[in-house]
């Protein structure tokens, strides 16, 4: 039996717990732009800023799992082709950042900001679109979409 009330609401109540995850995700994309920039990298901020965005893209992935999770069986089959590309993006994403992190360590950075610039540009720009997916099929369940930080 499809308890589409029940699971329905349970992804709306948490649209707004994906939304400040986006905006801590924006914060801190922010905050590692600004640190790369600085004239003397200060590392363990760095360090600091990266774990954290860490922490907050998977439990972005969580909360986007948990709400996909708990959509009825009828809205699933309307969204098909959203979830699909958004589950490829995601793991586009997924990827992309390990081979980012692997590739970027603390002496990697330090040896090379300008190549990690770019980097984290890049990656930026795969996160801010994955964003982007899950705010277009997700955000209408609720009564708005989120507004995007910069």
């Amino acid at each position: 039996m499809d308890n589409s009330f029940g699971s329905l609401s349970h992804g709306v109540v948490l649209l707004p717990e994906l939304r400040t995850i986006h905006l801590e995700l924006a914060k801190l994309m922010d905050e590692i732009d600004q640190l790369v920039r600085e004239p003397i990298l200060d590392e363990v901020r760095l360090a600091s800023t990266r774990w954290k965005l860490s922490q907050a893209r998977r439990q972005n992935r969580l909360v986007v799992d948990a709400i996909l999770a708990g959509l009825p069986s009828s809205l699933k089959l309307q969204m098909d082709e959203a979830i699909i590309s958004l589950k490829v993006r995601d793991n586009d994403a997924l990827c992309a950042t390990a081979r980012h992190s692997g590739r970027w360590n603390s002496r990697a950075v330090h040896d090379d900001r300008d190549g990690y610039r770019i980097a984290i540009r890049h990656l930026r720009v795969l996160w801010t679109e994955l964003i982007d997916i899950e705010q277009g099929p997700l955000c209408p369940l609720s009564d708005s979409r989120p507004a995007r930080a910069a």
